[in-house]
């Protein structure tokens, strides 16, 4: 007799909160490269000021990505056309990560106003509700998990933002940059639960932070809520000092 497969809210609330790095991502965002050199299209995985990552659903395609790389093509930003080139500085069988090289004027001007914290803010949705976790999800690889315990207080505050990171608990506070796991992931329709490697910096990063709270700040989250978030991450600043 087959055996039935777990539940996606089991699998969040039993594997998230007890594997702080496995975490939830949608499978296909909505923002797109589009490399001029063949004319396919990769799905962005996270984008930032510095650089992008995108996803490649035919492990096949990784011949066209070598390291050092550089690649010239355009971003799809819900309609807004952005000519970049890039640099690859990382490569796995699923995800290639580049940095900018020669961004114009115009290309750098667009990016800014698309990575706008209050504009993801605005554009978090919340994705998902299981046990004592929330997940919010918006562009550019933006990701709000929100834990509680049995009693309903917060315990964390996970926040991916710009190919980074900033985590509060009680316990433990800090800011750094990440990257995803070359191990099997798990596949729920639109969502997949991964591993991401954590690597913390030496320091908090404010500015980080600062966009983060703005981030918080300009979202669906209800009042309560909010201020609660807001207050958390301002130790994170306080913890800097």
């Amino acid at each position: 007799m087959d055996q039935k497969s777990p539940s996606l809210e089991k699998v969040a609330s039993e594997k998230i909160f007890k594997e702080k790095r496995r975490v939830p991502r949608v499978r296909v965002g909505s923002e797109q490269f589009r490399y001029q050199k063949n004319g396919k299209i990769f799905s962005i995985s996270n984008l930032s000021q510095n650089g992008m990552a995108f996803h490649l659903l035919d492990p096949e395609d990784g011949i066209h990505f070598t390291m050092g790389a550089v690649l010239e093509g355009c971003l799809n930003l819900h309609g807004e056309k952005v000519s970049v080139e890039a640099k690859v500085v990382r490569v796995s069988s699923e995800e290639i990560g580049c940095e900018w090289s020669n961004l114009s004027p115009g290309s750098l001007t667009l990016l800014e106003s698309f990575l706008d914290p209050i504009r993801l803010g605005r554009s978090l949705k919340p994705m998902l509700s299981a046990g004592e976790m929330i997940w919010f999800h918006g562009p550019s690889g933006t990701d709000l998990l929100l834990h509680s315990d049995s009693k309903g207080e917060l315990v964390r505050i996970l926040l991916y933002l710009y190919q980074s990171y900033l985590l509060w608990e009680p316990d433990r506070k800090e800011t750094g940059s990440y990257f995803f796991e070359k191990e099997e992931g798990e596949n729920f329709g639109a969502v997949r639960f991964e591993m991401r490697t954590h690597s913390p910096s030496e320091l908090i990063e404010k500015e980080l932070v600062k966009k983060g709270i703005s981030i918080i700040q300009s979202s669906v989250l209800p009042n309560k809520d909010q201020e609660e978030c807001v207050r958390r991450l301002q130790d994170l600043l306080k913890s800097s000092k």
